[in-house]
C-alpha cells in the first residue's frame, strides 16, 4: 500500500470520526430537547403560584391575581376570576409534556399559532405564570394539534412542541370571570317593578298560582301569561358577558327594575341599552320586617359580588328587565263586521 493510500485512508477515517463525535452530540441535544415535562417544576410548585397572566390578542390582556384565598381580575375592577378555568388551565400546563419538536423557524410559527403576540392570530395566547417575583412559566398557546393537543412555544425561546395536553385558552372575556350574578328562582320572585326612561311604569304581581299584569290604579290588564313568567325567570340564571368602566351617559336615560322576593330580598337594577350591549347596574337590598340572618347575609354576598360595577349583559335581556305594554299586553281580538 503506497504512501499516498495510506494518507488517503487516515483523512477518511478522521472524518469518520469527526462525524460520529457530531452524530453523538446531536443526538444529545436532541434527547436533552424532546421528551420530558415543558415545565418540570411547574406542577411542584401549583400551590405557590399567586400571578397569571393572560394575553388574549394583541390588545387586550387580563391579570389573575390571588388575594388570600381568593382570584381576583384586575382589568375588570377586581371582580372575581373563575376558579374552574384558572385551575384547568394551570393543571394542563404543568402536566404537559413535549411530544414531538416542531418549527423553530419564525416564518413558519404562523402555521401553529404560535408567532409573537404582537403578529397574534385568532388562536393564539401568551400565559405568564409568577410565584411572587419568580416567573416560572411563560409561553405560547398556538392551534389545536394531532388528538387535540396544543401547540406551544416557550416565549423568548425558538422552538416550538406539540404538547401531550389540550390547553384550552379561551379568548373571550367572561371566560376567565366568575360569570353567574343571580341564579333567583322564578318561583321566588313576588312582583317586579318596571319605570322606564320616559316614566312609564307598569308592575308585574304574583296572585296565587299566576302572575298578573297591573296598570294605572292598580287595575289588571289582560297579558301574555309567557312573557310574565319571563321576566320574573330573568334573575333565574344571569351571567355576565363583561365589565365595563366610565359609561358616559345620561343618568335620566337608564331604566330601573326592582324584582321583590317573597322573603324580603329586593334587587333594583339600572339598565341602558347601548348598540347591541345591555349594560346593568345591581343592587341588593332587603324590604319588609325582621329579616333573617340568612337573608342579610345573602344580600351582603350579593353586593360584594356587584360592587358598584357596570355589567354588561346579553342584549336579548333587554326585554326582560324593561318590557314594554306592548309586548305584555294581551292585545284583543279583532272583530269582523258583518
Amino acid at each position: 500500500m503506497n504512501r499516498i493510500r495510506l494518507i488517503a485512508l487516515a483523512a477518511v477515517a478522521a472524518v469518520v470520526a469527526i462525524a460520529a463525535v457530531v452524530l453523538s452530540l446531536n443526538e444529545r441535544e436532541e434527547a436533552a430537547l424532546s421528551g420530558g415535562k415543558l415545565f418540570p417544576e411547574l406542577e411542584a410548585r401549583i400551590n405557590d403560584i399567586n400571578a397569571l397572566t393572560v394575553q388574549l390578542s394583541r390588545e387586550e390582556t387580563l391579570s389573575l391575581q390571588r388575594s388570600d384565598d381568593q382570584w381576583l381580575v384586575a382589568e375588570k375592577a377586581g371582580y372575581p376570576a373563575n376558579l374552574a378555568q384558572l385551575r384547568k388551565v394551570l393543571l394542563a400546563l404543568a402536566r404537559t409534556e413535549k411530544l414531538e419538536q416542531k418549527t423553530s423557524k419564525p416564518e413558519y410559527y404562523e402555521r401553529l399559532g404560535v408567532q409573537d403576540m404582537n403578529e397574534a392570530g385568532d388562536d393564539t395566547r401568551l400565559l405568564r405564570v409568577s410565584a411572587g417575583n419568580l416567573t416560572l412559566a411563560e409561553v405560547i398557546i398556538g392551534k389545536s394539534g394531532a388528538g387535540g393537543k396544543s401547540y406551544l412555544r416557550p416565549a423568548n425561546q425558538p422552538v416550538s412542541w406539540l404538547g401531550s395536553e389540550w390547553i384550552d385558552v379561551p379568548g373571550r372575556v367572561n371566560a376567565w370571570l366568575d360569570a353567574q350574578l343571580l341564579a333567583i328562582k322564578p318561583e321566588r320572585i313576588r312582583a317586579v317593578e318596571v319605570v322606564h326612561a320616559d316614566g312609564v311604569q307598569l308592575r308585574i304581581e304574583k296572585d296565587g298560582d299566576r302572575l298578573k299584569l297591573l296598570g294605572d290604579g292598580d287595575s289588571e290588564l289582560p297579558a301574555k301569561a309567557e312573557e310574565l313568567e319571563r321576566v320574573a325567570a330573568t334573575l333565574s340564571s344571569l351571567s355576565l358577558q363583561d365589565i365595563v368602566d366610565d359609561v358616559e351617559s345620561d343618568e335620566s336615560s337608564w331604566r330601573s327594575t326592582r324584582f321583590m322576593t317573597s322573603d324580603g330580598l329586593t334587587i333594583a337594577a339600572q339598565t341602558l341599552s347601548r348598540e347591541d350591549q345591555l349594560l346593568a347596574r345591581l343592587t341588593a337590598e332587603i324590604h319588609g320586617d325582621s329579616p333573617s340572618e340568612d337573608l342579610q347575609q345573602e344580600a351582603q354576598s350579593l353586593n360584594e359580588r356587584f360592587g358598584g360595577r357596570t355589567f354588561v349583559l346579553a342584549s336579548y335581556l333587554d326585554e326582560r328587565f324593561a318590557p314594554t305594554l306592548d309586548v305584555l299586553q294581551e292585545q284583543p281580538a279583532e272583530t269582523t263586521e258583518q
